[in-house]
């Protein structure tokens, strides 16, 4: 499970780079399919994966940024606008970043009870 979120939000960043740079080049249809691509992984990946019901407050926070973040991609891909993708790229990037450290801080756990 940790992994596949962990996939999941390197793709999101990877696709958020293409559509940034798809945006300078002036590029629409890869602008489209990488912004496309973002806006799948937030609800079909991440936000499906989220438990509302045993996940608290949490969840429940991160529902609601994830629906905040595909809106935005959506005014983003609308007007254009690289300013709104990196307020995405803002938002997710310190989420990606503690994922990966609660992995690797529970690897560490795991190690010293064994």
């Amino acid at each position: 499970q940790h992994q596949i979120v962990s996939l999941l939000f390197d793709g999101l960043l990877e696709s958020l780079a293409t559509a940034r740079g798809a945006l300078a080049r002036k590029d629409v249809a890869a602008k489209c399919a990488a912004i496309s691509k973002c806006i799948r992984i937030l609800e079909e990946g991440l936000a499906t994966g989220l438990d509302t019901v045993d996940g608290g407050a949490l969840a429940v926070n991160l529902e609601a940024l994830y629906d905040y973040a595909v809106r935005r991609l959506c005014l983003a891909n609308a007007r254009s606008d690289d300013t709104i993708l990196q307020e995405v790229q803002r938002l997710v990037e310190p989420l990606a970043q503690t994922w990966k450290a609660m992995k690797s801080a529970t690897a560490r756990m795991q190690l010293v009870e064994a």
